[in-house]
């Protein structure tokens, strides 16, 4: 059974907190594509990258979502997070849903870091 996006969103969220490299990509297609202010990543490969460094960062991340809102096969996601290095208050995703994985992803925040 393909799973909804709300169980994707709920395991993908689980993965970050956890540091789980695999378990995060395992939510993504093969062809995913990840924008960021810094640019344009493609496939796992990219989202992999993307992911590696921002778990590097911010280690032992806490997630809280503020706001979902779903459309279809589209995702609004606010949210916030805080780890030893830092915290983030502004965190907002896109994602767009096809056969069971994240097929796009906008992602915007800015770090704080802990003095």
């Amino acid at each position: 059974m393909t799973p909804t996006p709300d169980e994707i969103l709920t395991a993908h969220v689980t993965a970050v907190m956890q540091g789980d490299i695999p378990g995060i990509l395992q939510h993504y297609s093969h062809d995913a594509v990840l924008i960021t202010p810094l640019g344009v990543l493609e496939g796992r490969a990219g989202v992999e990258q993307f992911y590696t460094q921002v778990l590097a960062t911010m280690p032992d991340v806490e997630l809280s979502a503020t706001s979902a809102t779903f459309g279809g096969d589209a995702l609004l996601l606010l949210w916030s997070a805080k780890s030893p290095a830092g915290t983030i208050s502004d965190g907002v995703d896109t994602m767009i849903f096809a056969d069971g994985a994240i097929r796009l992803q906008t992602i915007h925040f800015t770090l704080q870091p802990i003095s």
